[in-house]
């Protein structure tokens, strides 16, 4: 028991101890110039491939199964 909590409190460590501010990206000198930028005309598409999942959501659950997809119509 005690090596279960020495082990799950190492998972603590190099973390902040105290609050910090968050910020998004870095501010660089075109930060205002691109945030100024007009609003598109279009909606704007985009697609991602081969980006390494990082939510843990597509790892094996053992408790349960899941038959639940995700679609979308892209024409």
């Amino acid at each position: 028991m005690v090596l279960s909590i020495v082990l799950g409190c190492g998972s603590m460590i190099g973390l902040p101890s105290s609050k910090e501010k968050s910020m998004i990206g870095e501010i660089t000198p075109y930060t205002t110039e691109l945030k100024n930028l007009p609003a598109p005309k279009e909606k704007i598409v985009i697609g991602v491939y081969k980006f390494r999942d990082q939510t843990c959501r597509k790892r094996k659950q053992l408790e349960y199964s899941s038959s639940a997809r995700y679609h979308h119509n892209s024409y």
